[in-house]
């Protein structure tokens, strides 16, 4: 990051904050109130990113993304440009996905079209390896081939991967 985008970062940071702070034309009583945030930030190297992603950086990127979090910019570790393991990304998300995406939080419904194997089999397999005690329910969509799945988050990441060891081409 060179000088000037740093300063330029300073800049907005600070512009920001003041804004967070309240509105000077507004009762000064609540100048100082603090404001509820609307983003939250996170910063991982590019090694972490490998790692979310089982050794594979785009992989890590979706686990990231699933979550909420939208990738805002990458600092390069060496001039030109380039990506190296030492490179900084930071992602935000809405301050909201986070409590959505917590552990026990409310459900949400996954689709997920399958390529090779079928739903309706697919479904039958899930039910009996997800004992989700009324947390979750697999149905499958013989029509279109797809899977849907309301769940938590926690449960439906469960369910992506078994999806993905299921959904492969066979050797007829």
């Amino acid at each position: 990051m060179t000088i000037r985008s740093r300063m330029a970062l300073i800049v907005v940071i600070a512009v920001g904050s003041s804004a967070l702070a309240g509105d000077a034309g507004k009762d000064p009583g609540k100048l100082n109130a603090p404001a509820s945030p609307k983003w939250e930030y996170k910063a991982l190297k590019a090694t972490e990113i490998i790692d979310l992603g089982k050794g594979d950086q785009n992989a890590g990127l979706n686990v990231l993304g699933d979550e909420g979090w939208e990738l805002v910019a990458v600092e390069p570790s060496v001039p030109g440009g380039r990506v190296l393991k030492e490179s900084s990304f930071y992602f935000k998300r809405p301050a909201a996905q986070a409590e959505a995406s917590a552990p026990g939080a409310a459900s949400d419904t996954y689709v997920r079209p399958l390529k090779y194997a079928s739903a309706v089999d697919v479904a039958k397999i899930l039910d009996k390896l997800l004992d989700g005690g009324g947390r979750m329910r697999i149905v499958a969509d013989a029509q279109t081939n797809q899977i849907l799945v309301t769940a938590s988050l926690e449960d439906t990441k469960k369910v992506v991967k078994i999806l993905e060891a299921l959904d492969v081409p066979t050797g007829k």
